[in-house]
This record gives structure tokens, sequence and C-alpha cells, in this order.
């Protein structure tokens, strides 16, 4: 049987795995150790395998997290937003979680109107912001947070280049400022990408990404090598 979200779920670090490829689906199918807590299926990177993706969903019993990522923010295959939308209706009833970004949820009525139907339907909501080619800063940081307390969603996640320690340690103390008021997803990419994703599980980080087999983002580490360091720590 799948595997169902409780209310503690987020009470320790939990580790996604990425799924963007048709080998992954194929490795799902057959796989009894999956490496993971969450997978998240990409829906941008996977829209001409659809029923695939269905029936893998279907057959695994991990929580679902269904993304189907914008252009502007690292999204696959240049999908308009209408499209977007048809994808996160029709996956919403396999769903657990869904991503839509921040920026979307803004400006787009239509998104924001999905976020209510998702969260009616026990679909818990990740909000996202991803900066690829530098550090947000603070002030970034806080306004994304602000954003997204402000439209309602269940989990803040952001992504962002991190080229040095303090940058790390940066992010660190924003979860130690606002944890306690919102579930948080940090994690960093680049140089000390790797190093992030572990200082930033066990500061509190509540999603912490890996890949399934294939890297999609510089800095991650394989799922079951995040999981097992961050049991370590």
């Amino acid at each position: 049987m799948k595997t169902k979200i409780s209310k503690d779920f987020f009470s320790d670090p939990q580790v996604v795995a990425t799924v963007t490829t048709v080998d992954d689906l194929e490795f799902l199918s057959s796989a009894t150790d999956f490496g993971c807590d969450v997978l998240e299926y990409r829906l941008d990177d996977l829209s001409d395998h659809l029923e695939k993706v269905k029936s893998t969903i279907i057959q695994v019993p991990l929580p679902t997290l269904i993304t189907v990522r914008c252009p502007n923010e690292g999204g696959q295959n240049n999908l308009p937003d209408a499209k977007r939308l048809d994808l996160y209706s029709e996956f919403l009833p396999l769903a657990d979680l869904i991503d839509v970004e921040i920026e979307t949820l803004k400006n787009s009525d239509a998104f924001q109107r999905l976020l209510s139907r998702a969260q009616d339907a026990g679909v818990l909501v990740v909000g996202s912001f991803h900066n690829f080619s530098s550090f947000a800063g603070l002030g970034k940081i806080e306004q994304v947070l602000k954003e997204g307390n402000e439209l309602g969603v269940d989990i803040v996640k952001m992504a962002m280049v991190t080229d040095t320690l303090p940058q790390v340690f940066e992010m660190s103390e924003v979860i130690a400022k606002f944890g306690s008021r919102v579930s948080l997803s940090l994690m960093g990419m680049g140089k000390m990408g790797k190093i992030s994703r572990l200082v930033l599980a066990r500061s509190g980080s509540c999603l912490n990404y890996g890949y399934l087999q294939t890297e999609n983002a510089p800095g991650q580490w394989k799922a079951q090598q995040l999981r097992d360091l961050i049991s370590e720590i």
C-alpha cells in the first residue's frame, strides 16, 4: 500500500528523489528499495510518457510529489502555463504534494485556484523559488518567505547557488529564524551544493532533494547517498 503523509511526516528530514527519465520509471517498476522517502515526478521532463508515469505512481508505495516546472525556473520542453495546468489537474488525484513556483502563483489566478483545489483535496502545496545563477541574498529569501506565507502554501522551497560556506550558514540561520513558523525546504546548488544539503537537512529543511539515477541540478547527491549521510550526522 502507498505510504500516506501524516501530520508528523516532517518531524524528521525527508529525502526526495527526482524522477526525470524513462530509465527512472523502469528502475522504479522493478525496485524494492527506492533509497528515498518521497518521489518527485517531473512531468515537464516526462510529458511524452504520462501513462507510464501514472502506472508507476500507482505501483510504487511512496508519497508522490508532482511538479510541472515552468521554463523560467528550470522547466524542460518549454511547456506553456495552460499545458502545465492541464497536467497538474490530470495528476492531482494521484498526488500527495504538488510543487508550483511562487512567482507563478503570484501572477496567475488559475494557478491560485489550483492551489485551493489541491489543499481542499488534502494535497500539500510546495511553493518554490529557484535561482540557478547566484545566491539570492537574505533580503530576497525573506521576501520569498513572506510571499509564500501570504499565498498560503504548505511548504516554502528555495534552491539557489551556494559558492561559499557563509552562504550555507546564512540559509541555516533562515531555518533557525523562521522554521518554527513555516515548513521550509532549503538547498544550495553549485560548489557548496552537496555540503549545503547535509547542513540544511540537519538544520531543519523538511524536504531534501537528490536524484534517482541521473543528476538534474548542480550539487546534488544521489538520493540513497543523501539519506544515508543525513542519518549519520
